[in-house]
């Protein structure tokens, strides 16, 4: 399984984040005609956010469950079919002849690696129009990040039916952190089905974050505390980058 988005879309219940991730995009670009192209959308809640406000969005994901889930939520939701167009592709594979108006990494880049990164910000920068917006949110390091025991993060209960999410975390070298993920399913109390997944997180900081963004070609206009209007804390536990790919296509520092 391709855990870039499957980390977020099953640990978490993203209804209430992906509004507000939502509402921070929609501060940037108020022009409703704007398109946008989300790389690894997960069941594709900020998607769908994003095309109900009349943003013609794109999402990709290619984890096989993860876009079923997208897939279904969106026939389900007629009303969106003129806005949202979900593809079934790595970010990598998309073809370049196709431009839009910004790129949105909601949480890929926790999963790869620096060489990797590279790739996705030239590709971002291969589909992006001149001027388009570039917006990636990262986690880092901070105070509030502490290695925790595996511990019940959340429960659902459905008549005899438990749901149990659990999880720990530890701290690696190189600025990672490995998160042991277990889901247990009980019936009457009695352990029906128990998965167990690792994910490592990748905590860039800041200052090393703007220096790739902008060895590929982008000007960084301003980085906020989490996906709001607020200058950077560093204690916050995420940050978000925003970045312009320079009109005539390309960007020299100075």
């Amino acid at each position: 399984m391709n855990y870039h988005s499957s980390y977020y879309s099953f640990l978490y219940d993203g209804s209430q984040d992906a509004n507000l991730r939502a509402e921070f995009v929609a501060t940037l670009v108020r022009n409703e005609k704007f398109s946008i192209l989300e790389a690894h959308a997960g069941d594709g809640l900020l998607s769908m956010n994003l095309s109900s406000k009349g943003y013609h969005v794109t999402a990709l994901e290619e984890d096989p469950v993860l876009f079923a889930i997208l897939l279904e939520k969106f026939r389900l939701r007629r009303d969106l079919n003129p806005f949202l167009s979900p593809l079934p592709l790595n970010f990598l594979s998309l073809d370049s002849s196709n431009t839009w108006d910004l790129v949105l990494f909601s949480n890929a880049i926790s999963f790869i690696d620096d060489k990797t990164l590279n790739l996705y910000l030239a590709k971002a920068h291969a589909l992006l129009g001149g001027g388009g917006l570039l917006v990636i949110n990262s986690p880092q390091r901070t105070s509030l990040r502490k290695e925790q025991p595996l511990s019940e993060i959340h429960k659902k209960i459905f008549g005899n039916n438990t749901i149990r999410q659990l999880a720990s975390s530890v701290f690696l070298d190189d600025g990672m952190m490995r998160v042991n993920y277990l889901y247990e399913v009980y019936a009457k109390d009695r352990l029906m089905i128990a998965l167990k997944s690792q994910h490592d997180l990748r905590l860039r900081d800041p200052k090393s974050l703007v220096e790739v963004i902008e060895e590929n070609n982008f000007h960084v206009e301003r980085i906020t505390t989490g996906w709001t209007d607020s200058p950077l804390d560093p204690d916050c536990p995420n940050y978000v980058v925003i970045a312009r790919k320079h009109s005539s296509g390309f960007y020299t520092h100075g």
